[in-house]
């Protein structure tokens, strides 16, 4: 993610309500992004060895805690939404203390069990979440100047500014020192713990890290639909969410997550292939990814530009 062209398509995301302002089209792009913050706190979980299946546990506790710190504390939206991230961040802490003491399959399966927990506090604490009825109405963001939120394209930018803060965000963190240590921990604990580093610290930072910008992202979705219930809380989802990231190529940390995200999310999107058939176009991307493309979709420009350059010199002798 260091070099420069990987950004070139910011700038031009942000003018896409210019040409279109399309709500379908718009709605799969607010999806995109939302789906492309939370393959992004899968990605570095994975930098530390962390195999995640909860993913969409920290999505559904920051949309339930925006929610009610909006409707139940009154408070502005603005200050809601990191506050909700931050509670989320607090409540992840205290769950995984016990949950990193294990490991591999062990704590996926622990992440798995932890989301259907969490839906299942949901759907039976009606008084404070609305049970299975989940929670209706919610209010639309505290209106800045003349947005108000009253079109979708107000939520496209939010949603694309909160994803590029989380990019920008998860790119400094892989190149810094944190992310060269989760590095070292995922492919040798022992050797880190040998040199004075503790494996765990990092570990939770890394985990409550990723919850709070999940959290974001769910703190966005509550208003943007109107209505939350306990199947934010899906197990589906996150499952998708973990295999945009493995698709797109774990040893990219940002570019994979991106480009995972981006092709086994749009594309059956906008060919408009039933629900039912989605799994099978993912097992089908899986497979061609595992034997053509072991480093990941994000691998795939640069095995071309590998190929063409090759062809050119053959023709050239």
């Amino acid at each position: 993610m260091g070099k420069w062209w990987w950004w070139v398509p910011i700038p031009v995301l942000f003018l896409i309500p210019v040409f279109t302002q399309d709500g379908y089209y718009l709605g799969i792009a607010i999806t995109c992004f939302i789906y492309i913050v939370l393959t992004l706190t899968f990605m570095l979980m994975m930098q530390v060895g962390l195999l995640s299946l909860g993913q969409c546990a920290f999505y559904a506790i920051g949309a339930y805690a925006c929610t009610l710190l909006v409707m139940k504390a009154k408070l502005c939206y603005w200050l809601a939404l990191p506050l909700g991230g931050s509670i989320t961040m607090a409540i992840t802490a205290l769950i995984f203390i016990p949950v990193l003491r294990t490991r591999g399959l062990f704590f996926a399966i622990m992440t798995l069990c932890i989301s259907a927990i969490v839906a299942q506090i949901a759907g039976n604490w009606e008084s404070l979440l609305g049970g299975h009825s989940g929670i209706k109405a919610i209010p639309k963001p505290t209106a800045i100047g003349t947005i108000d939120f009253s079109s979708r394209v107000h939520y496209y930018f939010l949603a694309l500014i909160i994803m590029v803060v989380t990019i920008v965000v998860m790119a400094r963190l892989a190149r810094s020192h944190f992310g060269i240590t989760l590095r070292l921990i995922r492919d040798n604990e022992s050797l880190a713990q040998h040199v004075g580093i503790n494996p765990f610290r990092y570990k939770l930072m890394a985990v409550s890290i990723a919850s709070f910008f999940a959290a974001l992202a769910g703190g966005f979705y509550a208003p943007y639909a109107k209505y939350i219930h306990p199947e934010v809380s899906s197990i589906w989802d996150s499952l998708y969410v973990q295999i945009y990231g493995i698709a797109g190529g774990l040893g990219y940390p940002i570019g994979g997550a991106i480009a995972g995200t981006v092709v086994l999310k749009i594309i059956p999107e906008l060919m408009r292939v039933a629900q039912i058939y989605q799994p099978m176009f993912f097992g089908a991307i899986l497979i061609i990814v595992v034997l053509f493309l072991p480093h990941g979709l994000v691998s795939l420009p640069g095995l071309i530009k590998e190929r063409w350059s090759g062809r050119s010199e053959r023709l050239g002798h």
